[in-house]
């Protein structure tokens, strides 16, 4: 969306805005509710993301709406809550990748990666072309001082993003984490 790309470019509040004029001349459509709620929470605003989804009509809640509440609640520290929205997004959709990574995120933060590590198995077995669980992978290996097999991840998340031709945006966000993680 032209949101998105004007984020991207560096202009965070003029992007949101136009995320929250599409939002609501779609009247809530669940695409641009999620774009706005990702970019909040991907943009140091967790908590307008998770006050935006709280508010959001109870009928509208699908699993993306569970999975974006809960990565917002992580962002701010609110584990239980996002455990809870997880949960939820897989008990709407057993499928939900995000829910399963943003699971093992959870649990990783926790450093209990025993824990994590059959979330992100599970993952794999549900969507193994997702550049996602890759680049996850990785940043918990560099987190655990691992940084051969963060490689390994990191280069198989990069080969899946370049070939599945990922907008700017999102190739752009991959490249600034790993080198944060570094």
């Amino acid at each position: 969306t032209l949101g998105r790309a004007t984020i991207a470019a560096g202009k965070v509040d003029d992007g949101m805005k136009e995320i929250r004029t599409a939002q609501q001349k779609s009247h809530g459509t669940w695409l641009f509710m999620e774009t706005l709620a990702t970019a909040l929470t991907d943009n140091h605003r967790a908590l307008e993301a998770v006050e935006f989804l709280e508010t959001t009509k109870t009928e509208d809640r699908s699993a993306k709406h569970w999975v974006a509440l809960g990565k917002a609640q992580r962002f701010v520290g609110a584990d239980d809550k996002a455990k809870a929205a997880y949960d939820e997004a897989l008990n709407q959709d057993d499928g939900a990748v995000d829910a399963m990574i943003g699971q093992a995120l959870l649990l990783s933060q926790q450093k209990k990666y025993d824990e994590a590590s059959p979330w992100f198995e599970k993952a794999v077995e549900v969507y193994a072309n997702y550049p996602d669980i890759y680049e996850n992978i990785g940043l918990i290996w560099i987190a655990q001082g691992a940084h051969q097999d963060a490689n390994a991840q990191l280069l198989e998340a990069e080969r899946r993003l370049i070939s599945q031709n990922a907008e700017y945006g999102r190739r752009q966000r991959f490249y600034q984490t790993v080198t944060e993680a570094f």
